[in-house]
């Protein structure tokens, strides 16, 4: 089968990863890089503000278009398509002549994030898969038509054991993207050897903490994994738009062969049992969830065993199983 993936290019990038599994499964899988439409662009967030992005979004979406008339892939799977709307979404149907379906890697209900534009585009693809069985269910009692729980994974290419657990470089580290919330986190591990890495930290904290280093930029795939390789605990903090539920790092730290701590959730829960992970419910129990695990390297050694029996079989490539078992079933839209 042939199914081409809109997303932003680049190793990390969630729909590259998507690619690869397809790949490995046996299906040609090409990338059309459309990071300005499935991710956004600086001009396009000005024109949405302005209500003025269709003729910008659609002078975007026409070479992807021609290229999707070339290709004529079975199925396109857009990866959040941020600024596709609903005619977008039809005209890509009509130039691939098979379905299009989305995979949102956001919760387009969060307050911060909510864009009506983007919620009523969901309701033209053929199926929409989210990371969260809720929002699978509120996506349907909206008229999202054919909405579907696909939780989070791991490619196995980017991220696997790379050290035997020990003495590290770092006490902790956290890959994510700052937010107040982390940040608080963060500063409750004050004292210790802390590194950091992603979109806002250099600003955030960079010229204030010498206790914590921070990596420029935002570390994607073996980049993330390598900050990873030099700690003693990796530290997952979930967003609020992700509570009581996972992330992308829940599946890929434990990978890494690293014991974790991370924000507790009845997801989490499911998942590591009481074993896999040292859970924590807020900035004031970060530190000692962590400190538990820095004292005692037979408990590091045993948590990073278990938390990573518990995601093993969560790789894109299972997940794009799952996915084209349902996509072989949906009927195209009318």
């Amino acid at each position: 089968m042939r199914i081409a993936v809109l997303t932003p290019d680049g190793e990390g990038q969630l729909g590259v990863s998507f690619a690869r599994a397809l790949s490995l499964e046996g299906h040609e899988a090409p990338v059309i890089e459309a990071g300005a439409l499935t991710a956004g662009s600086r001009e396009l967030i000005v024109a949405r503000r302005l209500k003025a992005e269709r003729a910008l979004s659609a002078a975007l979406r026409r070479p992807i278009e021609r290229k999707l008339a070339e290709l004529a892939p079975q199925v396109t799977l857009v990866v959040k398509g941020r600024f596709l709307s609903a005619a977008d979404v039809e005209a890509l149907r009509r130039a691939s002549g098979g379905l299009v379906v989305n995979y949102f890697p956001d919760n387009p209900f969060f307050p911060d994030l909510y864009e009506r534009p983007v919620v009523d585009a969901l309701r033209a693809y053929d199926a929409v898969f989210i990371w969260s069985q809720d929002l699978a269910e509120r996506l349907a009692r909206i008229g999202v038509r054919s909405a579907h729980y696909l939780p989070f994974g791991y490619d196995e290419e980017l991220y696997r054991p790379a050290r035997p657990v020990g003495d590290a470089e770092y006490d902790v580290a956290f890959v994510g993207q700052w937010s107040a919330l982390r940040e608080r986190h963060i500063r409750a591990l004050a004292g210790l050897r802390v590194v950091v890495a992603g979109p806002g930290w250099e600003r955030r904290i960079a010229p204030h903490a010498e206790w914590c280093t921070v990596v420029p930029g935002m570390p994607h795939g073996r980049q993330a994994a390598d900050v990873y390789d030099r700690c003693n605990v990796g530290l997952n903090v979930l967003h609020p738009q992700n509570a009581h539920a996972h992330n992308m790092r829940t599946w890929e730290l434990p990978a890494t062969g690293a014991p974790c701590a991370m924000t507790a959730s009845d997801c989490h829960e499911r998942l590591f049992g009481t074993t896999g992970i040292s859970a924590f419910d807020g900035p004031e129990r970060v530190r000692g969830a962590v400190e538990a695990l820095l004292e005692d390297e037979s408990a590091r050694r045993s948590m990073a065993e278990a938390g990573h029996a518990a995601v093993r079989h969560g790789t894109y490539r299972a997940r794009m199983r799952d996915l084209l078992s349902i996509v072989d079933g949906v009927a195209p839209a009318r």
